[in-house]
């Protein structure tokens, strides 16, 4: 990961505090968030929906490519904690509209059913190009640009009369914002992005990183907008015969495969930041995706199947494991429906269902179970249910702790929510002791910047404790119970606070390193709870 750092042009290291950094962030989206409120733009609702509080860094990592020469590392970024991710995923299907043209590919599905239903009279050449670090090398503010640009870009309402006044003073909207407000909003959730990797604070200068909401959202936005003019522009010499992507992924025929290098170096020239690289077809065989496309070289018609890299172990959730048996059965039920939809024929879905029967068996799962969620898809698909909803219900999600008799509880609560026909509830089990959690990875959050905690302070001088709940940054509260002012460093006697008041009374210095985290929330009902607890 420290090889990756090393790009000046993308990174820098900061020797800033780390609470002082995000508090700032938060404060500069807050008050923006605050002025659109105030103007109407926002309803008080959504305002408190995508307000950062109790923000932290986002976290780097690296995620090993195991199926590449030298393992090299993705860089990922953990972003779920940083000040603009809220407003990023508000701001994701506003921007929908701009990532789609007519060269991108929705899924594996609908690009299976595209290729099978392409032909040709002769043999073509398969290849497919992949762009070389896209996220990174996305230049935030021309994509910025782009994506306004698309957004703002419609006529005048045909029902205003077009004259002089009308023109001046008629500014178009994209859902209340107007285009320096929207532009504002882009600029907020993707620029001064900071992240910590290995107890180093970064800034990214440029690109949008990898575990942001609106990483795949810019980097679609801005190749849908090139895409067009790139392939209008291209010489009819070398032009492929079909284009389609998925991201950074693009599938593309020829005609021959020196026409796929002399486009692969006319799509290298076009921008400074995007580099292509190919991999070309072996025996009619090209990967893309999860898919494996064949032509076939007597009917020259394309054949798809499941497509599993090199390293596939056959690895699945063992059926022993300690989990809700509704999982595995929609596991078995979510391959085999996978495996169909993909395979071009039914003599390949068979092949490849028995490959899967196989796995499935060596991962501990009854012949029984298979043959049984099998034989419920194949009846589901030639006799579908009929859909005898006609209004929307409510949607109702519990969390409830994985343990013995969670299967039981669950079933109690689906009996008892029939009586409210328009709520459709939804259980979903966790478990916070996992595997996984006894082997972290990743840099954890200092004391000071956690936040939604229930904390615990003991006087050094006496006995005497107190137990509280914030849902904004340890740090900052400590700072209010001693009378200062995180921002400004300024003393100001607090309005409530029992620590202050028993250091007057009894002249007992507060200590920040006598806090202590008891537990923590995702919300204020939460603590509230725990605290009483």
């Amino acid at each position: 990961m420290d090889d990756i750092l090393q790009d000046s042009s993308k990174f820098k290291l900061l020797n800033d505090d780390w609470l002082t950094r995000v508090i700032r962030r938060e404060g500069r989206i807050t008050t923006y968030l605050r002025s659109l409120k105030n103007l109407g733009v926002l309803d008080a609702k959504t305002y408190h929906q995508i307000r950062p509080r109790g923000s932290r860094l986002g976290v780097l990592y690296g995620l090993a490519k195991v199926h590449k020469d030298g393992v090299p590392l993705r860089p990922i970024l953990s972003a779920t904690n940083d000040p603009a991710y809220k407003l990023a995923k508000f701001l994701v299907p506003i921007i929908q509209p701009c990532t789609i043209s007519e060269f991108s590919v929705k899924d594996s599905f609908s690009f299976v059913n595209e290729i099978c239903n392409t032909h040709f009279n002769s043999p073509v050449h398969l290849c497919s190009f992949d762009v070389k670090s896209l996220f990174t090398n996305i230049p935030l503010d021309e994509t910025i640009e782009i994506i306004v640009s698309n957004l703002f870009n419609e006529p005048l309402p045909p029902t205003r009369p077009l004259n002089s006044f009308t023109a001046l003073n008629y500014e178009q909207t994209v859902q209340g914002f107007t285009r320096n407000q929207f532009k504002t909003l882009l600029k907020l959730s993707v620029k001064d992005c900071c992240f910590v990797c290995n107890d180093k604070l970064y800034i990214q200068i440029d690109g949008v990183g990898m575990g942001s909401p609106l990483g795949p959202v810019l980097a679609n936005a801005f190749l849908a907008h090139y895409e067009p003019t790139w392939l209008s522009d291209c010489p009819i010499d070398f032009k492929p015969l079909l284009y389609r992507r998925y991201v950074d992924d693009t599938f593309l025929l020829f005609r021959s495969i020196s026409h796929s290098d002399q486009f692969l170096s006319y799509l290298n020239s076009k921008h400074p930041n995007i580099e292509f690289t190919a991999e070309h077809g072996v025996n009619n065989n090209l990967p893309f995706l999860d898919v494996l496309i064949h032509q076939n070289p007597n009917s020259f018609n394309f054949e798809t199947s499941i497509y599993r890299k090199p390293t596939y172990t056959g690895l699945y959730t063992n059926y022993d494991s300690f989990m809700p048996c509704n999982y595995k059965f929609g596991l078995v039920y979510t391959l085999i429906s996978r495996l169909f939809y993909i395979s071009s024929s039914y003599l390949t879905f068979h092949s490849s269902l028995v490959d899967l029967c196989t796995t499935l068996r060596s991962n501990g799962y009854p012949k029984s179970l298979v043959d049984s969620v099998t034989n419920l898809f194949l009846s589901r698909l030639n006799n579908p249910p009929a859909n005898s909803q006609s209004v929307p219900k409510r949607p109702v999600m519990i969390c409830l702790p994985f343990f013995f008799h969670g299967i039981l509880i669950k079933n109690r609560l689906l009996c008892l929510f029939r009586c409210f026909p328009h709520i459709e509830l939804k259980i979903v089990f966790q478990n916070s002791c996992r595997f996984s959690s006894l082997f972290p990875y990743k840099d954890c959050a200092p004391l000071l910047m956690r936040s939604g905690v229930l904390y615990k302070y003991n006087c050094g001088s006496c006995p005497a404790s107190y137990i509280g709940r914030t849902i904004r940054h340890l740090g900052k509260r400590i700072e209010e119970h001693t009378g200062k002012t995180y921002r400004t460093g300024r003393f100001s006697v607090p309005k409530d606070s029992a620590i202050f008041d028993h250091s007057i009374s009894c002249d007992h210095p507060i200590l920040p390193d006598n806090f202590k985290i008891l537990a923590t929330g995702k919300d204020i009902l939460e603590l509230n709870i725990k605290e009483t607890l």
